[in-house]
C-alpha cells in the first residue's frame, strides 16, 4: 500500500505522529486475514502481518531521509 506523507512536516512531532497513524491504518487495511481461522490464529497472523508492514514502512522512511538515496 502507498502511504502519502508529502503534506507532513516530518521534522515535527505532530507530523511524525500523523505518519505513524497513517502507516498503522494502512497496515490494518493491508492485513485482511481469513476470518474462518480460529481466533488465536487470526491474532497471530494479524500481528505478524502488521509488524511486517510497519517495519517495511519504517525502512522506506529511513531511506527517504538519506539524501544520497532520496535523489535516486
Amino acid at each position: 500500500m502507498t502511504v502519502s506523507y508529502a503534506d507532513l512536516n516530518l521534522a515535527s512531532v505532530a507530523g511524525q505522529k500523523t505518519l505513524e497513524s497513517r502507516i498503522n491504518n494502512a497496515a490494518n487495511r493491508a492485513c485482511d486475514v481469513n476470518s474462518s481461522e480460529p481466533v488465536r490464529v487470526l491474532q497471530i497472523n494479524l500481528a505478524r502481518c502488521h509488524e511486517t508492514a510497519v517495519s517495511g514502512a519504517r525502512t522506506a522512511i529511513a531511506m527517504a531521509k538519506t539524501p544520497a538515496l532520496a535523489s535516486r
